[in-house]
């Protein structure tokens, strides 16, 4: 976690470090930002697709049955724009969260008691550039952050065996798109916001079954992605703005464990409800 934290103050630096150079005026909005959504864990997926494969080597079929989680992430968001609006920068490290997601299966007919843990952190920055009053073009960058615990039970001939299972993925996604402004009237304005993302993940896998304790670093591929937002903003005080949305964001993991020849895929889904509460200084 500690070369993640470095990387993340680098590119503020990096993002916000330009204000200087561009303007010596702007404007500064702080506030918060919460998503409320539903997630396909890609790291859930894909573990539930390798341990399948380790009951298949056994002469076992595993069924699962796996609800989409659900939750939130919450946190500041500081933003600047230069006084001739046409630059604007912004940080939204949304380091508050919540999910849980039900998971259960069985093999060749034997229940599998299982618990599941997920916890996420999320990291925007953006740079954005105006063409013209209504259209902007962006880059930026997110990082998230995903552990998740897993414990798996399950009969044998010789008692219960339980596996307790920790992954840890980061995944650093440079990103490039548009966004589009509609005004409404004097209050309210619509807004769509298109980009594609580079996933560039990281995974780690400890297995902890009969006292022993194994860790293994995987190497998952890196994969193109999506995310876009449509948005309502309202301003019902001069200083003050509300933007109410819904955001999509996709995309792959792609790796194997040690014990695999075969790679699996999982797509990460998170798609949900996103406000935004503002004030302009």
């Amino acid at each position: 976690m500690r070369r993640e934290k470095w990387i993340i103050y680098i590119l503020v630096i990096a993002i916000f470090s330009p204000w200087s150079a561009i303007s010596t005026a702007g404007t500064f909005i702080g506030g918060a930002k919460g998503w409320y959504a539903s997630w396909e864990s890609s790291v859930l997926k894909w573990f539930e697709k390798d341990i399948s494969a380790g009951f298949s080597e056994m002469g076992m079929t595993l069924n699962t049955k796996r609800d989409p989680g659900s939750g939130y992430l919450l946190g500041p968001l500081l933003s600047y724009q230069t006084d001739d609006a046409k630059w604007a920068f912004s940080f939204a490290p949304m380091i508050f969260s919540a999910f849980s997601q039900d998971w259960s299966g069985t093999a060749s007919g034997m229940d599998l008691e299982s618990s599941v843990e997920l916890e996420r952190k999320d990291y925007d920055l953006a740079a954005n550039y105006s063409l013209s009053k209504n259209m902007k073009v962006f880059v930026g960058y997110k990082h998230q952050v995903v552990d998740m615990d897993f414990t798996l039970t399950y009969d044998t001939p010789m008692g219960p065996n339980t596996f307790y299972y920790t992954l840890e993925s980061t995944v650093m996604m440079p990103t490039a798109g548009m966004g589009f402004a509609y005004p409404i009237s004097d209050k309210f304005a619509g807004g769509l916001q298109l980009g594609l993302l580079y996933s560039i993940p990281t995974l780690k896998m400890n297995v902890i079954s009969g006292g022993t304790s194994d860790t293994t670093d995987l190497d998952p591929y890196p994969s193109l992605g999506f995310n876009g937002e449509a948005s309502l903003n309202y301003q019902p005080l001069e200083h003050f703005f509300i933007q109410l949305g819904y955001r999509y964001q996709i995309f792959q993991l792609q790796t194997r464990s040690e014990q695999r020849w075969e790679k699996t895929k999982s797509n990460d889904i998170t798609h949900g409800i996103i406000l935004s509460v503002l004030y302009v200084f």
